[in-house]
């Protein structure tokens, strides 16, 4: 009868404990939206045009690092790589109209895209 009660008493505390880690789970994919989605208002709508525009623009592009490595810390290397996709998803479309589509990216743009898939994956 022991074993049974301390069976039906762990049974119970498992769904608390799932209901923690959902909840976690939950913030934290809150957490890296909110993060894109700030990292994102910030280097769009930065007119780059003074020499310190120019600066907090590339600042802020590169500010989707932040969201890439904390979703690969916390989810691992497929949560890093789902992230960086969504930070080039987010990116893109930017890079397409303002700087003159595929083939007028800069260098730096480019090479943004690949590192984000890079440090997204063996972060996690």
């Amino acid at each position: 009868m022991g074993e049974e009660a301390a069976a039906a008493v762990t049974d119970q505390a498992d769904p608390t404990e799932r209901d923690v880690d959902l909840a976690a789970r939950l913030r934290d994919v809150i957490i890296v939206g909110v993060l894109l989605a700030a990292v994102t208002l910030l280097h769009q709508f930065t007119n780059a045009v003074s020499p310190t525009q120019i600066a907090l623009h590339d600042f802020y592009r590169r500010l989707y690092y932040l969201p890439i490595l904390y979703a690969a810390f916390r989810f691992g290397s497929r949560g890093g790589l789902v992230t960086a996709l969504a930070s080039v998803l987010l990116f893109a479309p930017h890079a397409l109209v303002g700087l003159g589509g595929f083939f007028g990216w800069t260098r730096g743009n480019r090479s943004e895209i690949v590192l984000s898939g890079v440090v997204g994956r063996p972060c996690g």
